[in-house]
């Protein structure tokens, strides 16, 4: 048997449980994620480096005689023949065979053309453009809840009916089938309440069915494996109407005018001047001299600073026609929120009508099962005074049961018509 719950219960469960909206919530913390992203922006990229290198053969050699000029090529080697030799040193220097460096770089935007400004902006309105489909998606989510719900109380309170109904032929069919043997009614008289309750057997077994089917929607909808409602014909006329209000499609519609324009911008950006500063630091070896014994050949630290500009010469013609893009997505995004705005507006007028509509159809309902009620009340008299025939009774007690059905048909409708006016 499944859990009893009530309309806030399951409307609260729905809130928790529904994957649907789970996933909106989801979509809402990765916008949040991208708008963190975009924030480190603003600050220095560091980033550290390592790297080392061995040739089988010194990338760059050294000799006298490489040398252009004559004079100094005859003068160096007249040298080492005189004092080179005795000191061990190589005819050959050799440079760049292997070293070794390791650092850190830190790199700090000054001015990007607005481009970390723009891009921080649109990832704002990612957020918002995401908290508003959750919206959305919520609103839909637990109104299709409701409607699952007023489908289930409806189903029951026919079969309620139904029951209602059946207790009564019971015994008219237990009086009849005394009239019958006393010889004051006919065996057709008494057929006709048997095919009657006939009738009755059947839509209740469509009714249960119909409850079960209902039932397992609503409780997938809500994340449980099975629920049960208990409501009777009183908590049904009697229980509140509810409706969040808002219509978060306005705010979406703003957000993708504004995305458009950010867009743009950041398209403007790249045809703009970029500045940026840094500076490096380092441990390494990586121009020791071979057959010479320096002092620079061992390891060292060593660091630097450096300003980039950088202006593009040949972009402007592509960014032109970037812009160009940008400008006719920006008029896109304009007319399909004056074009959705006023869809809201007739949508929201249709909703208000249908509400008007219903409440007429209500009311006129609910004086359409009084008097059913009162004519069925008066068919049963005079069926026991003997003024009338059971055929009549038959017909007072369908038209008095059809009256009810739609009673609460009525009721639903407006109930459900009501809630979609509340919450656009």
């Amino acid at each position: 048997m499944g859990q009893s719950l009530s309309l806030d219960s399951c409307l609260q469960l729905a809130r928790q449980n529904n994957a649907e909206l789970r996933s909106a919530q989801l979509e809402v913390k990765k916008a949040q994620e991208v708008r963190n992203q975009a924030r480190t922006k603003y600050f220095p990229q560091i980033s550290g480096l390592a790297g080392g290198y061995h040739a089988l053969q010194p990338l760059l050699e050294v000799n006298p005689n490489d040398l252009g000029n004559a004079q100094a090529r005859d003068f160096l080697n007249s040298l080492y023949t005189a004092y080179g030799e005795s000191l061990g040193l190589n005819n050959t220097f050799a440079m760049f065979r292997y070293g070794a460096v390791a650092g850190v770089v830190a790199v700090q935007p000054i001015y990007m053309g607005g481009k970390i400004v723009a891009g921080n902006k649109l990832a704002q309105v990612g957020v918002d453009a995401a908290q508003c489909q959750a919206q959305i998606k919520e609103r839909d989510i637990l109104l299709q809840v409701e409607e699952s719900y007023w489908l289930v109380v409806n189903l029951q309170a026919k079969q309620q009916l139904v029951w209602a109904t059946q207790a009564l032929l019971d015994t008219l069919e237990a009086n009849v089938e005394e009239a019958v043997a006393a010889g004051l009614a006919i065996s057709n008289d008494l057929l006709r309440v048997q095919l009657k309750k006939n009738e009755l057997s059947a839509m209740q077994v469509q009714l249960t069915d119909g409850i079960d089917l209902a039932s397992r929607a609503l409780a997938q909808s809500i994340g449980l494996d099975s629920v049960s409602i208990s409501l009777d014909l009183d908590t049904l006329s009697n229980s509140p109407f509810r409706g969040s209000g808002g219509s978060p499609e306005t705010s979406l519609l703003q957000d993708a005018v504004r995305a458009a324009q950010l867009r743009r911008r950041m398209d403007l950006a790249d045809a703009l001047p970029h500045i940026l500063v840094g500076g490096t630091y380092n441990y390494g070896n990586v121009m020791r001299v071979e057959g010479l014994d320096l002092r620079g050949n061992g390891w060292k630290q060593n660091g630097l600073l450096f300003a980039s500009i950088q202006v593009p010469l040949t972009g402007w013609w592509e960014t032109a026609h970037k812009l160009k893009e940008g400008r006719y997505a920006i008029e896109q995004a304009q007319l399909q929120q004056q074009d959705l705005s006023e869809k809201l507006v007739l949508r929201h007028q249709q909703a208000a009508n249908e509400v008007h509509k219903l409440s007429s159809l209500l009311v006129q309902m609910r004086s359409s099962a009084e008097l059913a009620k009162q004519n069925y009340l008066l068919a049963q008299e005079n069926y026991s005074a003997g003024l009338s025939s059971i055929t009549e009774l038959m017909e007072a007690q369908t038209l008095y049961q059809k009256a009810q059905t739609d009673l609460i048909d009525a009721q639903i409708q407006y109930r459900i018509a009501l809630h979609r006016l509340q919450v656009l």
